[in-house]
């Protein structure tokens, strides 16, 4: 296949087509309106392209129809076109129908799932009336997320003081939860993850909303829910503690100019786990044993 930039031949019904977007998807141009012209095609770059005259109907071999794409984004650095195999026209009707079978099949299934869904949202909205849903006629989301959040990781753990912000930005918005000791991040992340809108796929970089995440549409959330646990100096002492008398070692503790407790590099000491046939340095079983204690 020629790389869309580069093929000045007229595109043709039965052409077969590559995209690479979204995974990579071949098709077959069933469908040509208006004239083509390659030659007024511009490239004038971060993927923009200009110029053609023509719009291109292409089924999917994933069963997806795309209509009226530009002539100038098939003849863009993102496709490829094949300059011989026409697809005849018995293999192009059997594209279509197989198609419009996942078209009927989809539309079913997107019924099924909104009415799941439903069923799930009124569940939701009965075992938690402490909590505030999200109006529909409102962009609250991130309003009502925080807000529930808070109030759910406070019920939770009455005695850890949270700090719970929230924030927008061009890509999307965000909440970020802090908190000192307490329960460890493994808790807090069972209720924090309910607000997560969905998750950044980086093999296609985009961002992929989960389907099966109610939630957020009903209680509030953001593209991106973080935790950070920090640990005070009497926990630290605590673990290095622990250490000290699990693995019979002795590991002196140093301060920042801010008073934080830790372990310098000239200071640490490797150590022969043998269950693991590893070395683990001191302050990584004291950061291991942070992480895993409830204080």
């Amino acid at each position: 296949m020629t790389k869309g930039n580069e093929f000045q031949g007229n595109l043709e019904v039965g052409t077969r087509i590559h995209s690479i977007l979204y995974g990579g998807r071949d098709g077959i141009i069933f469908g040509i309106k208006g004239d083509q012209n390659p030659g007024s095609i511009r490239q004038l770059g971060c993927g923009v392209v200009t110029g053609g005259a023509a719009t291109i109907d292409v089924v999917f071999e994933k069963g997806t129809i795309s209509r009226g794409i530009p002539e100038s984004i098939v003849r863009g650095v993102q496709w490829r076109i094949s300059d011989g195999d026409l697809a005849g026209e018995e293999e192009i009707q059997h594209a279509l129908a197989y198609a419009e079978l996942e078209s009927r099949r989809k539309e079913k299934s997107d019924k099924e799932e909104a009415q799941a869904k439903e069923e799930c949202r009124k569940a939701f909205l009965a075992a938690h009336p402490e909590l505030t849903p999200v109006d529909p006629e409102k962009y609250d989301s991130l309003t009502k997320g925080s807000k529930n959040l808070r109030r759910e990781l406070k019920d939770a753990f009455p005695e850890t003081k949270f700090s719970v912000r929230s924030s927008s930005f061009s890509g999307g918005d965000d909440i970020n939860v802090n908190w000192t000791d307490g329960p460890t991040t493994e808790e807090v992340e069972k209720i924090s993850g309910k607000y997560q809108q969905g998750n950044f796929n980086g093999m296609e970089d985009i961002y992929e909303y989960s389907r099966n995440n109610v939630w957020p549409d009903v209680f509030g959330g953001a593209k991106y829910v973080m935790t950070s646990r920090a640990y005070s100096n009497e926990a630290y002492l605590q673990a290095v503690a622990e250490i000290e008398k699990e693995w019979g070692i002795k590991l002196k503790v140093s301060y920042t100019s801010f008073n934080s407790a830790y372990i310098s590099n000239e200071d640490d000491k490797n150590v022969d786990d043998a269950s693991n046939a590893r070395y683990w340095s001191g302050s990584q079983l004291v950061n291991r044993k942070l992480s895993e204690t409830k204080f």
